[in-house]
């Protein structure tokens, strides 16, 4: 299975989909209410950022993941790009960030 991925700045994010309803008779307050409900990549991103303070850019996958219990996480890793730009990985450091606020550094 494929992994898609976000890279995040501070001044940006950038996460791909639509909010165009499936069908013409489904209105579009329900679509946004639909995706209100749901943890999104940005909230994990920001959980990360307010918590954490980090200034590293941040990537997060742009689906989530589910451990043993079956709770559903995002997974972010904090970036460096001077690293990325000598030629290695540039990984500071992993986190698991659940929809409660949880956030567990792998």
């Amino acid at each position: 299975m494929k992994k898609f991925f976000t890279v995040v700045g501070l001044a940006a994010l950038f996460v791909t989909g639509s909010a165009v309803p499936a069908h013409a008779s489904e209105t579009p307050t329900t679509v946004q209410q639909e995706q209100k409900q749901e943890f999104t990549p940005y909230e994990a991103v920001q959980t990360v950022h307010d918590q954490k303070g980090t200034e590293a850019e941040l990537k997060v996958d742009q689906y989530p993941s589910s451990n043993e219990e079956g709770q559903t996480y995002y997974q972010v890793e904090a970036l460096d790009p001077s690293l990325i730009e000598q030629g290695e990985d540039g990984l500071l450091r992993t986190y698991h960030v659940y929809e409660d606020g949880r956030i567990l550094v792998i």
